[in-house]
Parts: structure tokens; sequence; C-alpha cells
């Protein structure tokens, strides 16, 4: 940038419940006229005179800035978050400065920009010392603003991916882990496990005759497993003939228990026939 700004920080010391002014010197150290605009992001704090002009090459401007009255004074440990931003552009010498509005809307691109922090100082702060930092060694100050670009945005968006991944990492590792509480395994779970996975150490004859020995529990399992089913279950064309024996067997003592038809017919001709002899 060709011009030159001091101090780099502008220190208002207390108290400020009364008017505190600052000067801020801008020095132009370019072969070409500047034009400079001042601006701030508490306007209606701050009284900025003058806020805009042209300095000539060699030639500097004192501008004077007014932090205004406060009702009461912040806490001592309050951090000022109020900044100034002085932009500057070269114009022709032979040609009158047009309006800054002008310059802005016409030349954009060639506007250099400087940030300018504040700070609230002590009574007994020395006026060149701020937050214990002296203003020429603040280099966060001077150096210029930085630019947008998005391989920096997508650089730093890693960076900080990275590293919040490290934390996330490093904070589970400082946590002990809680052993998870163990379930009771039921016994024959156990046994088939075992069954399933023999130990590494045992030989093939070893093997082999474990193999040959579960065939035939498999065997004697099954076998008696058939003969529950066989028990269970009855064949169905026996069923329905026991079925049916038990019916006839349940029928014929009713038959056998009444009286026989023949009999019923003599009865009646007898009665009929003595009904017709007495009547």
């Amino acid at each position: 940038m060709s011009l030159e700004l001091e101090p780099g920080i502008l220190g208002f010391k207390r108290p400020f419940t009364s008017e505190v002014s600052q000067t801020l010197r801008l020095k132009n150290v370019d072969r070409d006229p500047i034009s400079f605009k001042v601006k701030t992001t508490a306007p209606k704090q701050y009284c900025v005179r003058p806020n805009s002009g042209r300095i000539e090459p060699g030639e500097f401007v004192d501008v004077s800035v007014v932090l205004q009255p406060m009702k009461a004074d912040p806490p001592p440990d309050t951090r000022c978050k109020d900044k100034f931003l002085v932009q500057s552009i070269a114009v022709p010498a032979e040609k009158e400065m047009p309006p800054w509005g002008e310059l802005e809307r016409n030349f954009k691109a060639s506007i250099q920009e400087r940030k300018i922090r504040v700070h609230y100082l002590s009574v007994n702060a020395p006026s060149n010392h701020v937050n214990g930092h002296d203003d020429e060694g603040d280099d966060s100050v001077l150096s210029p603003p930085p630019v947008y670009t998005p391989h920096a945005e997508s650089s730093q968006g890693a960076a900080a991916n990275s590293s919040s991944g490290d934390a996330r990492s490093l904070q589970s590792e400082s946590v002990p882990s809680t052993p998870a509480q163990s379930k009771p395994v039921p016994a024959h779970q156990k046994n088939a496990e075992a069954a399933a996975s023999p130990p590494e150490d045992l030989s093939r004859e070893e093997l082999l005759a474990q193999l040959g020995n579960a065939r035939v529990n498999i065997a004697q399992l099954q076998k008696e497993l058939d003969t529950n089913l066989r028990r269970r279950n009855v064949n169905p064309k026996e069923s329905q003939k026991a079925s049916s024996q038990g019916a006839l067997g349940v029928a014929t003592p009713a038959q056998t228990a009444g009286v026989p038809i023949s009999t019923v017919a003599l009865l009646c001709l007898f009665f009929f026939m003595l009904a017709y002899l007495l009547f």
C-alpha cells in the first residue's frame, strides 16, 4: 500500500464519560496523488474529520478520530471490537479528484484497503502501548487484509476437519472404555460352540474319532426322535378304523337293548283284535 498509517492501532485512554480524541496520520509515499476514504464499523460512536480527501506525493494528512462520550466506563477487561477501514487509490495529478463514490464505483478493483483496530487503554497505560503490544510490532494490523480464494478456503476447511478429527481421537483415547456387561450364555450354546470350534492342538486322528462319535450320537438321537413321533402320531387309516369300530360298538348295544320289530307288530295286532271284539 502506497499510504502509510500511523499509529497502526487506535488506543483510547479512559475515562470514556467525556470525549477522547486520537490522531491518525496518513502519509503518501507514492509518486502520484492519492485519494483516501476512512470508514468505521461504529459510525455513531466516532466522529472522523476529515473522512476523505486527497494527499499529494510526499505529504500527509492528520485525521482526527473522536470517541463520543459514554454513559459509563465499560469494565476494565472489555475488549473493543470496533475497527476502521482506510481505503486509498492513486489518481492522476493533472485531473481534479472525483467524488469517492464515483471512484469506488468505477475503480473498485484498484482500491487498496487497510484495517485499523481500536483498543481501550487504562489511565496509566503509555500512549505507544496497547494491551501489552507496541504499535510498531503488531504485524496483524500492518498486514493487508486476506484475499478470498476458494483454494485457500478449502485448504483451511480441510485443516480444520483434520484438527477436529485429531481432537476427537485424542478425546476417545483419554476416556477409559467401560467394559461391556457380559450376558450369561446357556449351557447348550456353550456345548454347541465347543463342538463347532475344536481346539487347534488336537491331532487328525482325534478329530476323526470325535467326528465318528458325533455321528453315532446323532443317529441314536434321530432313532429316539422317530420312536417318539410314532408313539404320538397314529396312522390315519388305523385311527379311522378304530373310530368306526367304536361307533359300531356303541350302536349295537342300543339296538339289542330295545324291543324287536316283530314283537311290536304282534302287540299291535293283539290290541287291534281286542278292540274289535269289545267295541
